[in-house]
């Protein structure tokens, strides 16, 4: 295992140890196959540990990759989570469902701590629903 790898759990180790579990969950967008027919993939579960760190401390890229949206986040909670990524099957992206602290949210952002091209912390602005 390489130290990063090692980083890595030992990353998820500390963050499971102080915060909660979180769910990622991405549905299937578009179409697919050779006659363009809308897939009926299934939807792609990812599980980890997350903690919620001040929102001033959040990186703006993040939070606020959200284009058109400018603006419609004013009234909204908005919550940014360092994830552990030793477990993650992959990477959040904008649009992804959350599940963290019984609440239900939706990804707007991520950034990646990846010395080497080695995920070891993921930074996740997501906005409740």
């Amino acid at each position: 295992m390489s130290t990063y790898a090692q980083k890595a759990v030992s990353a998820k180790r500390q963050i499971a140890k102080h915060g909660a579990p979180v769910t990622f969950t991405r549905t299937p967008r578009g179409t697919g196959g050779p006659s363009g027919a809308v897939t009926e993939d299934l939807p792609l579960t990812a599980r980890s540990y997350a903690i919620r760190v001040p929102i001033e401390k959040a990186p703006s890229q993040s939070l606020f990759d959200v284009g058109s949206e400018s603006g419609s986040l004013s009234k909204r909670e908005v919550a940014y989570l360092k994830v552990a990524t030793a477990s993650l099957s992959f990477r959040p992206e904008r649009g992804d469902a959350c599940t963290f602290a019984s609440g239900a949210w939706e990804v707007l952002g991520c950034t990646a701590v990846d010395p080497a091209g080695t995920p070891i912390v993921y930074g996740v602005g997501v906005v409740r629903k």
